[in-house]
């Protein structure tokens, strides 16, 4: 009944392409203060990192990307973010160290609520399904991703 009534008014079972998001909003709280602890000294206090971000400094590494919704972190798919964080940013181009002995996988999870929530609708929409699926992936991302399989 309650499902029925759910589909007549919105079309839909699918929660996320009715404006919900993967995450609780105690998720976000607490990924919000994780992210002060261990991200915001790299990323910036808000995620908006440096605007040279996307170039190679002169030691050959990437600085740390935007994580408010203006990078490229929306590109990537759920499974490599936490991938990413557990193991560090070394295999992508980056000096991030890995957090896996730091973070437990609720609070990795957390972490990317924390951030995700600031992300415009509209980038959140991007990220959930489709983007990656439309944004050609550099040759390094998808060796990771294979990795995962």
């Amino acid at each position: 009944m309650v499902l029925g009534l759910w589909i007549a008014l919105t079309g839909s079972t699918n929660a996320e392409e009715n404006g919900e998001r993967w995450y609780t909003e105690d998720q976000a709280k607490q990924g919000k203060l994780l992210f002060t602890t261990h991200c915001e000294e790299c990323h910036g206090k808000n995620g908006e990192s440096s605007p040279t971000w996307n170039r190679p400094g002169p030691d050959g590494l990437y600085p740390p990307p935007p994580l408010n919704g203006t990078g490229h972190t929306w590109h990537h798919q759920l499974t490599l973010l936490r991938r990413i964080i557990r193991e560090g940013g070394t295999k992508t181009g980056g000096r991030m160290p890995a957090f896996e002995s730091k973070l437990s996988a609720e609070e990795i999870d957390a972490l990317i609520a924390g951030f995700q929530s600031v992300w415009p609708e509209h980038i959140y929409r991007q990220w959930n399904g489709e983007a990656f699926q439309r944004i050609p992936q550099p040759e390094i991302i998808r060796e990771l991703l294979r990795e995962l399989e």
